[in-house]
């Protein structure tokens, strides 16, 4: 009897055994963040090769060997997981988003791709790192934090003054990805949200990330545009959920750095007679003035005037306040978000000359989903700008206004005090040698601008044509203008010349005759066209192929000047085996119309390789210590 138990115990548990071999398993994979099917997420069985993807719809079907089997689950940007079939037949799941793998998804140039499997050179700078640096010009933000990256900061005047060829750029830090590739302008390529734009004003807030495409097989399908290299500024989007809102404010102090300041009276003159001698003629200054400048007993006959100390600040502050409101539904998600700026100047200046920077940005980000295969996003960015200055221009040639620097060091502090005995400002080697006058009675300028960026997208699958096919358009619109207020001209204040000896006061430049003129700046607009092709198909989960194509065609207009246009093609095409062997192919053409008739386009091919040794088993079982290693080369032809 015991024996029929046992045999019939042993067939039960083979007859269940029997029955569980190759079950279907079938399921939806769906989003955390819009309760929307994902599609393309990888259905492994743990310890084999044997896979599924999702579809469009986030819909699988698998087949596994028991209900024992452990199916993984994964897709870039979202948290893995792991799941043990049991007696289920049916599994659903929601993956939630990784912050940690997202940031792993990189822009290029024109698309996302994840950064494992990128061929070419591309560094990214994620929002985080930017409030770390917290700057309020956001190209002074790349330094330090992109490989490659030259960087030369602008010159602290939050704002940035005006000389006579430039406005508002004078404090934009100089950018070179690699060195200087041409021998004119080496700029970078920057777009912002796809669209060629200054992101120095932009508000950090408002940024999700940049990319910085660093090589010639990166840059390819920018053509001959990306020969300096190209900067991607992407801005934040919307998510679904309820309305969240964020209010934060920032107070920056800015404190000079090391500015060579000039030698006392005393040690100038002890050094100039020196400089004399050596070269054979006779002392300048007596020993009874070397006497009156080292005891500072002659105010008036012998000043000792240190200019550094006396019109500069030992810091100023600089505000910042901004607040975002994003959240949405299924139809639309949106990012609002505004910003104020404040900042003084280094000039210690009363209220009404003091260097002052004002700006205002207001931003609105809608995404909207028209259809299930539709998507519109609307992307609007104004900006308003003051910058107020001493209507002072520095005489290196440049005629920088509002800065002082020059004088500092060209204004010798020997000459005459900075006032009278009777409290008039005194004169000493020219109408402009008195900073101080000039500081606080000198004329003044003030600076308004407007910007407005706008960028209009359209998305459309075309899975009912071809699976993993679409198309995208997109408008996009740059323009600026503005306008200059100059009050009363730059000498107005009267200056005396006090003799010691007889007290006798001398009129040198008498008070000028106050006046108020505005001009315009000269006004920008940049319109931008494009239309795109992109498929990307995943096959028997181990072949990824992708490719694209794109038209682009720009036009930049000034003022007088003849219009500028660009126009061309560009096309990339992309396959990995597993993430693990990677190439990708690109090639642009396109050209400017400011070259003559059959010079204006050129064809600039690309190809890349890649292998990702870490993917290697040997790798993973005997070089533990390395925990991501690529090999990666390219070849690009240029003109």
């Amino acid at each position: 009897m015991k024996k029929v138990t046992i045999l019939f115990v042993i067939s039960i548990f083979f007859c269940q055994n029997a029955f569980s071999q190759n079950l279907l398993i079938r399921g939806q994979i769906i989003s955390e963040e819009d309760q929307k099917g994902l599609p393309g997420v990888n259905v492994t069985i743990k310890g084999s090769i044997q896979g599924t993807v999702t579809d469009t719809d986030g819909k699988y079907t698998i087949k596994v060997p028991s209900n024992s089997t452990v199916l993984k689950f994964s897709s870039i940007g979202f948290i893995p997981h792991e799941v043990s079939v049991g007696d289920r037949q049916v599994i659903n799941l929601t993956l939630k988003p990784d912050v940690k793998a997202i940031d792993d998804v990189v822009v290029i140039g024109y698309g996302q791709q994840k950064k494992a499997s990128i061929v070419g050179a591309i560094s990214n700078i994620k929002n985080e790192d930017l409030k770390r640096a917290a700057p309020s010009n956001l190209t002074s933000a790349i330094g330090g934090r992109i490989t490659g990256a030259v960087v030369r900061l602008g010159d602290g005047n939050v704002g940035g003054g005006d000389n006579r060829y430039t406005t508002a750029s004078l404090d934009n830090a100089e950018i070179f990805i690699r060195g200087k590739a041409t021998t004119n302008s080496a700029e970078p390529l920057i777009l912002v949200d796809g669209v060629e734009s200054s992101f120095s004003r932009i508000n950090p807030e408002d940024v999700e990330q940049f990319s910085v495409l660093k090589d010639a097989s990166a840059t390819a399908v920018y053509g001959v545009r990306g020969a300096n290299g190209v900067i991607l500024v992407t801005t934040k989007s919307g998510s679904i959920g309820k309305p969240r809102v964020t209010i934060n404010s920032q107070v920056r102090m800015h404190k000079e750095l090391d500015f060579p300041k000039p030698l006392g009276a005393y040690d100038y003159a002890v050094l100039y007679n020196e400089a004399l001698r050596n070269a054979g003629k006779s002392d300048l200054y007596t020993e009874e003035d070397l006497e009156h400048w080292r005891t500072g007993d002659d105010p008036y006959g012998h000043p000792d005037v240190n200019w550094y100390d006396e019109i500069v600040k030992d810091h100023f502050f600089e505000h910042q306040y901004n607040a975002n409101v994003t959240g949405g539904t299924e139809f639309v998600k949106y990012y609002l978000s505004g910003e104020y700026n404040h900042a003084g100047g280094p000039f210690d200046a009363p209220e009404r000359n003091e260097n002052i920077y004002n700006r205002y940005n207001l931003r609105t980000n809608f995404d909207f989903q028209v259809t299930k295969s539709t998507e519109f996003d609307v992307k609007l960015n104004g900006r308003l700008e003051e910058k107020g200055d001493v209507n002072y221009g520095e005489s290196s040639g440049d005629r920088y206004y509002g800065s002082f620097w020059y004088g500092i060091l060209a204004s010798l502090g020997n000459i005459a005090p900075v006032y009278n005995p009777d409290g008039t400002y005194a004169y000493g080697s020219s109408a402009t040698w008195n900073l101080r006058a000039t500081l606080d009675e000198g004329g003044y300028r003030r600076r308004l601008s407007n910007t407005m960026d706008a960028n209009f997208n359209l998305k459309q699958k075309l899975d009912f044509l071809l699976e993993g096919l679409s198309a995208r358009g997109m408008f996009g619109l740059v323009y600026s203008s503005g306008t200059r207020k100059k009050i009363n001209p730059e000498k107005i204040p009267e200056l005396w010349y006090y003799n010691p000896a007889t007290g006798d006061y001398t009129l040198k430049q008498a008070k000028a005759v106050k006046s108020y003129a505005i001009d315009k700046l000269a006004y920008t607009r940049r319109t931008h066209w494009e239309f795109a092709l992109n498929y990307e198909k995943m096959f028997a989960a181990k072949h990824r192929f992708s490719a694209m194509a794109i038209y682009i065609q720009s036009k930049d207009e000034s003022n007088y000047d003849l219009p500028n246009a660009y126009r061309g093609v560009s096309g990339r095409i992309t396959y990995d085996y597993k993430s693990k062997y990677l190439s990708e192919f690109y090639m642009g053409y396109n050209g400017s119309d400011q070259f003559s008739k059959g010079h204006r386009y050129a064809l600039l091919p690309a190809g890349s390789l890649g292998w990702v040794m870490f993917e290697e088993q040997f790798m993973k079982d005997h070089v533990r210590f390395i925990n991501f290693l690529k090999i990666r080369g390219s070849y690009v032809q240029g003109s």
